[in-house]
C-alpha cells in the first residue's frame, strides 16, 4: 500500500470518529483586542540603520537570485522603509485602508499626489504571480508528466489552465466545477427554469468536455473535465442520473471537505477581522491535523488513536517548557507554583538570593530593618528578633529528630 493511499486512509478514520461539525468563526465577528501600549524611553534610541541591514540583507540576497540584473532588485535602507511607513500612515489618515493602493497612485486627479511623489506604484511589486492558474501549476510541479488528474474548484477552473495541463509539459487532466459567470460557458448550459430536474448536458471540444447537471428546478451545477470523453451516467446514483464527472469529481474533492471538517471540530481560531490573525489559526489547525496524521504513522498500527486526546497531549507537551519556568519566576503566586510543582513533580528548590543585604522577611514592612543574617534553612533574611541561635551540636540533634 503506497503512502498516499495510507494517508486518505487515516483522514477518513479520523473524519469518520468526528461526525458532528461545530461550526467555525467567522472572519466577519469581532472580538475586543486587548490594547497593548508600550512606553519607550526618550533616552534609548534604536540603530535604525543597523536594525534594519539586519533585517533585509538576508530577504534582499533571496529576491535578488530570481533577478537577472541588479538594478531589478535594488537594496532597502532606512530612509526607504521610512517612507513606506510615512504612506502607510498617510494612507490611514486619509481613512483609505479599503480602498484599492493603485487608485491612491491615479494621475486624473483623483489620486493623492504625495504617494506618486515619494515611490513609484510598481516600486516592489510582488515578482511571483497569484492568479489561480499559476497557483495551481506552482503546486502541480513535483507531478508533472505523471499522467494524473487534478481535481480543482470553481476559483481554479478554467478552460485555459485545462488546455495547459494537456500540454507535453505537464501532461496531467483536470476536473473542477466551472464558476457560471465564464463567459466560455454556452449559454443552454446556466441554469434555467424550463431545464427538468435530473437532467444534464454535455458539450464536447478539443479534448475538454463540459456537463451541465439540475440537481434541483432553477439550478446548475457546471463541470469541466479533460479526463472524461463521453456523456456518461452513474448508473448507482439512480433516479438522480448524476454524470460520472460528478460523481468522480465528488469523489476526489474530499481531502479539502475533510480538512475543513477536522479543522471545525476542534477550531482553535477567535473571532477577529484582522486577516492575519485569521491565517495564523488556520495554519495552527492543519499542523495539528498534520502532526496527528505523522502520530498515526509512527506508532503502533494496532493501536486506537483519537485525535482529541493527541491534541490535548501535544498542547500539554508545548505548554511544559514554559509551566516550568514559570516555577522560579518570583512574580507567580506560591500557590500556582505549588501546583506546578504537583503537576510536573519537580522538588521544591530554595533560590539563594545574591543581594548582601535585605530587609527582615518577618517584620512589618514599616520597620524596613536592612540586615546581612540569612536563615540556614530558608535563606531568607530575618533579624535577631525573629530568629534563635544554636550551636552545631544543637543543630544536629534537632535535624535528626525532623527526620524522626
Amino acid at each position: 500500500m503506497s503512502n498516499e493511499t495510507q494517508i486518505v486512509q487515516w483522514l477518513d478514520e479520523v473524519s469518520d470518529e468526528e461526525q458532528d461539525v461545530a461550526g467555525s468563526d467567522s472572519e466577519d465577528e469581532t472580538v475586543n483586542d486587548a490594547a497593548i501600549d508600550s512606553a519607550h524611553d526618550s533616552e534609548s534610541e534604536i540603530e535604525e540603520s543597523e536594525d534594519i541591514q539586519n533585517i533585509s540583507e538576508p530577504s534582499e540576497d533571496k529576491i535578488k537570485a530570481r533577478f537577472g540584473r541588479d538594478r531589478d532588485a535594488l537594496p532597502s535602507d532606512d530612509t526607504e522603509m521610512n517612507a513606506f511607513l510615512g504612506l502607510l500612515i498617510m494612507a490611514g489618515v486619509l481613512r483609505a485602508s479599503h480602498l484599492n493602493f493603485i487608485d491612491l497612485w491615479a494621475q486624473d486627479g483623483s489620486g493623492v499626489e504625495m504617494f506618486r511623489l515619494t515611490m513609484s506604484y510598481k516600486h516592489g511589486e510582488y515578482q511571483i504571480s497569484n492568479s489561480p492558474d499559476d497557483i495551481v501549476k506552482r503546486l502541480v510541479e513535483p507531478i508533472k508528466r505523471s499522467g494524473r488528474n487534478i481535481t480543482t474548484d470553481n476559483w481554479y477552473t478554467s478552460t485555459k489552465l485545462a488546455k495547459e495541463l494537456l500540454t507535453p509539459e505537464y501532461k496531467l487532466t483536470l476536473v473542477g466545477t466551472l464558476n457560471k459567470r465564464k463567459p466560455d460557458i454556452p449559454t443552454e448550459f446556466l441554469p434555467n427554469k424550463n431545464r427538468p430536474p435530473h437532467s444534464s448536458v454535455f458539450g464536447f471540444h478539443n479534448q475538454m468536455t463540459i456537463v451541465s447537471y439540475v440537481p434541483k428546478p432553477k439550478k446548475a451545477v457546471v463541470l469541466l473535465s479533460t479526463m472524461h470523453y463521453d456523456n456518461a451516467i452513474d448508473e448507482t446514483t439512480g433516479s438522480a442520473q448524476k454524470p460520472e464527472i460528478i460523481t468522480y469529481y465528488n469523489s476526489t474533492k474530499g481531502g479539502v471537505d475533510c480538512n475543513d471538517q477536522l479543522c471545525s471540530n476542534y477550531n482553535v481560531g477567535r473571532r477577529t477581522k484582522r486577516w492575519p490573525l485569521a491565517v495564523f489559526f488556520h495554519l495552527v489547525n492543519v499542523s495539528g491535523i498534520n502532526a496527528f496524521v505523522i502520530h498515526k504513522a509512527n506508532t503502533d498500527k494496532g493501536i486506537t488513536h483519537i485525535r482529541r486526546i493527541f491534541l490535548k497531549q501535544l498542547a500539554a507537551a508545548l505548554v511544559t517548557d514554559h509551566q516550568k519556568r514559570r516555577i522560579q519566576l518570583r512574580a507567580v503566586p506560591t500557590t500556582t507554583k505549588k501546583r506546578l510543582r504537583e503537576v510536573h513533580d519537580v522538588d521544591e528548590t530554595v533560590q539563594q538570593s545574591t543581594a548582601k543585604r535585605g530587609r527582615c522577611s518577618s517584620c512589618p514592612r514599616k520597620n524596613d530593618k536592612k540586615l546581612t543574617s540569612k536563615c540556614f534553612k530558608c535563606h531568607k533574611f530575618i533579624c535577631q528578633q525573629h530568629s534563635r541561635v544554636y550551636c552545631v551540636g544543637c543543630r544536629t540533634e534537632e535535624s535528626a529528630d525532623e527526620t524522626d
